[in-house]
């Protein structure tokens, strides 16, 4: 595989993990509670905090541990998921483009 098209694999691969997986998933607290937490809020309650400041709204979201300390992990609940989903997608392309360029291999002996 050329540089070239390896760059454009990654980056892919981290254009539809993010925009297509993690952001729809990252604005939905039941799916982040399941998808998410496990990983980055082990031992403690999770929180979502909305702000409204005339026409915006903002939302915070916060790990609270045993001892009631709050640790903002809103940027932990996309980035999080998108990265486990950009790999996913990395590697399954890296499999099928194997199992295509085997099958050419293959098909090119006989």
């Amino acid at each position: 595989m050329k540089i070239g098209n390896l760059i454009w694999l990654v980056v892919g691969s981290l254009f539809i993990g993010f925009v297509v997986f993690a952001l729809p998933i990252s604005l939905i607290p039941a799916a982040t509670k399941v998808i998410t937490l496990p990983l980055i809020c082990k031992d403690g309650t999770y929180q979502v905090k909305t702000y409204s400041n005339g026409d915006n709204n903002y939302s915070t979201d916060y790990c609270i541990n045993q001892a009631g300390e709050k640790r903002d992990i809103t940027g932990l609940v996309l980035l999080v998921p998108g990265l486990i989903f950009s790999i996913v997608i990395f590697i399954a392309i890296l499999v099928v483009r194997a199992g295509v360029f085997v099958v050419g291999r293959l098909g090119s002996a006989s």
